[in-house]
């Protein structure tokens, strides 16, 4: 049975000694050469102009990969700043004032942005239910929404001004009115609504119907 051969490579270029010179590391590889392997290195010493040409083009390669993968991994921790600001529908940095139609001549004012101006929105809506002597609460969909019940969005400016500083060119108010989405109560059993109320028929009632 025959050994199976042991094969040495260069700690720098994991290539094998006689190979150090196409390497990306030709530089560093002399060292290791000079130290363990002195006659490989003598007898790569002559080595032509276009080798070291070659040797230059890597080593910019490898810098500017290593320079890519940092603007990458950069790019990559800005992505979730920009992933929150789309899931609050405010990418400019202001406060949307708008009214939707609650049926008939109701209105009710939502308020999105508040958050980015580190308001308190518990705080907030206490505020404008005392300020205005109407309901106020906080959406539950949505962290950074607060509804008052009324038409207020005209008055909100000034008193966003004064109570939180902060300024009209930081609110838009938007003037189209949305409709308000219904609430559907859903029937567990898929009853029609005819149905749901209609009392079974007693034992002498199917028999005189039967008559």
């Amino acid at each position: 049975m025959t050994e199976a051969l042991k094969v040495e490579y260069c700690p720098h270029c994991r290539l094998p000694p006689e190979y150090c010179q196409y390497g990306p590391c030709f530089s560093k590889c002399k060292v290791w050469l000079a130290e363990i392997h002195p006659e490989i290195l003598e007898s790569i010493k002559n080595i032509p102009k276009q080798t070291k040409k070659t040797e230059e083009k890597t080593e910019k390669k490898t810098k500017n990969t290593s320079n890519q993968e940092t603007k990458q991994v950069e790019n990559k921790k800005l992505i979730p700043n920009e992933e929150k600001e789309k899931e609050k529908g405010n990418t400019d940095g202001k406060i949307i004032i708008s009214r939707s139609r609650r049926g008939g001549k109701k209105f009710i004012t939502i308020i999105e942005g508040l958050s980015q101006f580190e308001v308190d929105l518990k705080k907030a809506t206490k505020l404008f239910a005392n300020k205005f002597s109407c309901g106020c609460n906080i959406e539950k969909d949505s962290d950074d929404t607060v509804c008052i019940q009324g038409d207020v969005h005209f008055s909100l400016p000034d008193v966003l001004l004064k109570e939180f500083k902060i300024p009209k060119t930081q609110i838009h108010l938007n003037e189209q009115i949305t409709k308000a989405k219904k609430k559907s109560k859903k029937n567990k059993n898929n009853v029609p609504k005819h149905k749901q109320n209609r009392k079974k028929p007693t034992r002498k009632e199917r028999l005189a119907s039967n008559n």
